[in-house]
């Protein structure tokens, strides 16, 4: 409905989060009910065909829409953004911040490996997409990115 008012898909907040990453962003894995995770993909497919940026960053941390999905294990949202282009191995912002807390040069594997979630489904389609492992972050996240994948193959 906002679409066909006229409804700027480029917009932000004032940390710089995007429509895209606000709809994905909206509901935590651990409380969507069903048919919720349709609805946020029929919502991503939108923006995205209204030409939503699906590379733009937050500021000063510099997240995108696919760290958003990655984080709350939406391989539905992360599989769709990839498919328009979205960059796998992009990075955040290189200074350290606390909340919420990560280190600086995350891409999204690293976001999906840190997350409180179970989030093996996006996971898997971030490594199908080559996303690689990232030697920046701390040996903790690395460590859990790798024992994922081995208890979790996939076929690429």
């Amino acid at each position: 409905m906002l679409l066909a008012a006229g409804f700027s898909v480029d917009v932000h907040t004032l940390d710089f989060r995007t429509p895209l990453m606000v709809a994905i962003g909206n509901a935590h894995t651990s409380s969507r009910v069903a048919g919720e995770t349709e609805r946020i993909a029929r919502c991503v497919k939108l923006l995205i065909a209204a030409g939503a940026p699906v590379n733009a960053k937050t500021v000063p941390r510099g997240r995108t829409a696919l760290m958003v999905a990655a984080w709350v294990n939406d391989a539905q949202a992360a599989a769709l953004l990839i498919a328009a282009g979205a960059e796998v191995d992009v990075v955040t912002a290189p200074e350290r911040y606390t909340s919420p807390p990560y280190l600086p040069g995350w891409n999204a594997l690293t976001f999906a490996a840190s997350s409180p979630y179970d989030n093996v489904a996006a996971l898997r389609v971030l490594l199908r997409n080559r996303a690689k492992v990232e030697t920046r972050c701390n040996l903790q996240e690395v460590s859990h990115v790798l024992t994922l994948i081995i208890a979790f193959p996939f076929h690429a």
